[in-house]
């Protein structure tokens, strides 16, 4: 059985399909909503009811949400047996997702692969999320649910993270029309996104056209400038260099990776504005071979290179247990789940237990 929360809801199973009006009303659709949003965890009684009225409770809400759920329960036999998709237990109600084929689901399966895979196979699986995403928002349907925003503003971000690193890889493959659609994208979820802006321009330089490069960088100059105060990062000032001085488009553009084998030897094009940080994590993986085990932690606002920084330090390091792991803003109340994917990937995926 299929879920959607990317654009208005739907529930299909067998060529029929349920959407936002067949699930018996608003609150209705909203518990099944809250339940998908759990993934299989319980939701107390008292929250579902706080979530679906706030302050402005029914008098007797804990009756009036049963009647809600009797109601859900009933439209989902449309698609299954209601009684076995919604289930009660001690502490309130839970979905058994074991039935369910949620898209946030293979969308966050797809990113975490992407990251672990070679650049072709990257592009696929980026490619993949980006088409779930552009269905629509998440739960646009609920505008002004304060639950509803919070995952939106989640999936907002991890879908501009998809398109900026499908532009990369994009231009990893040479693929400028590709890179450009993907950056033109991110800049449609954030106009600030300079990462996005800096694609383009590498995009369109290497395509030939300076002139609309050079434009484009004008463009973000006026955006932040006057929306912002500041100016454009260094690193993309060093681009903007980079192309006014014709320097060969092949020398700017990310490489691609291939993670079935020993990761290949950078060419001689330079890492913009990154050497220092590049020389130290270099000095410290030096340090290591006296140990046993080094860990850096890069920070960085997106679109600054950090993942840049770190393929090319693989680059230089072939046959070192390297492994990486990433947290965004979104995910710092997960503990140890970046240095444990980090761990993961250094040591082998049996060396370290889930």
């Amino acid at each position: 059985m299929e879920a959607r929360l990317f654009g208005p809801i739907e529930v299909a199973a067998g060529g029929r399909r349920l959407g936002p009006r067949d699930l018996g009303g608003p609150k209705a659709k909203q518990v099944l909503e809250l339940l998908l949003v759990a993934r299989g965890h319980s939701v107390t009684k008292d929250r579902l009811a706080d979530q679906l009225w706030g302050e402005a409770l029914p008098k007797r809400p804990f009756a009036v949400l049963e009647n809600h759920v009797s109601v859900l329960r009933r439209h989902l036999d449309g698609v299954g047996r209601g009684r076995d998709l919604v289930v009660i237990d001690r502490s309130g109600y839970r979905l058994a997702v074991e039935r369910f084929d949620l898209d946030l689901d293979r969308f966050d399966e797809r990113i975490t692969a992407a990251g672990k895979a070679g650049t072709r196979m990257a592009r696929k699986l980026l490619s993949e999320a980006a088409q779930a995403g552009a269905r629509g928002e998440v739960l646009e349907d609920e505008p002004y649910a304060e639950w509803a925003e919070e995952l939106r503003r989640t999936y907002r971000a991890r879908l501009l993270g998809v398109h900026l690193d499908a532009a990369e890889s994009a231009l990893a493959e040479r693929d400028t029309r590709s890179a450009i659609d993907h950056a033109q994208a991110a800049m449609a979820i954030d106009p600030y996104a300079e990462r996005a802006h800096r694609l383009a321009m590498l995009a369109h330089y290497t395509q030939g056209d300076q002139r609309e490069s050079l434009a484009g960088y004008q463009r973000l100059r006026a955006l932040l400038s006057e929306n912002l105060g500041i100016e454009p990062t260094p690193q993309t000032q060093q681009v903007q260099a980079a192309i006014l001085a014709q320097e060969d488009p092949a020398g700017l553009l990310p490489r691609p990776l291939e993670r079935q084998g020993l990761p290949p030897r950078p060419s001689d094009g330079p890492l913009i504005g990154r050497r220092a940080e590049l020389s130290r994590l270099e000095a410290l993986v030096g340090e290591s071979y006296g140990s046993t085990l080094a860990i850096a932690m890069v920070e960085g606002e997106d679109g600054v290179g950090k993942t840049r920084l770190l393929d090319e330090l693989a680059a230089r390091l072939p046959g070192v247990g390297l492994g990486r792991g990433d947290c965004s803003e979104f995910e710092r109340h997960l503990p140890y789940v970046p240095l444990a994917s980090a761990l993961r990937e250094a040591l082998g995926a049996p060396a370290i237990a889930d």
